[in-house]
């Protein structure tokens, strides 16, 4: 897997600001055609991967950055 982008992410918590860095793969098509693009957020409790899918690269891409904004470690 090919990290193809990174970024820090800020936590506002209440011990303080808390540094949560994020990871996104380069796509991959799967055998089925389906397409999917992993990721992970390092959050305080532990790393969280996940993935996203599409029909092609750019919509598995783009189904995965949306994602990194709403999910919330367990």
């Amino acid at each position: 897997m090919t990290v193809i982008a990174t970024r820090i992410l800020t936590l506002d918590a209440t011990s303080g600001k808390v540094e949560i860095p994020v990871r996104v793969f380069a796509p991959e098509v799967g055998d089925d055609d389906v397409w999917m693009c992993r990721f992970d957020i390092d959050w305080p409790e532990g790393r969280l991967e996940r993935w996203a899918a599409g029909i092609d690269a750019v919509q598995a891409l783009v189904q995965a950055l949306q994602l990194i904004g709403v999910i919330r470690a367990a």
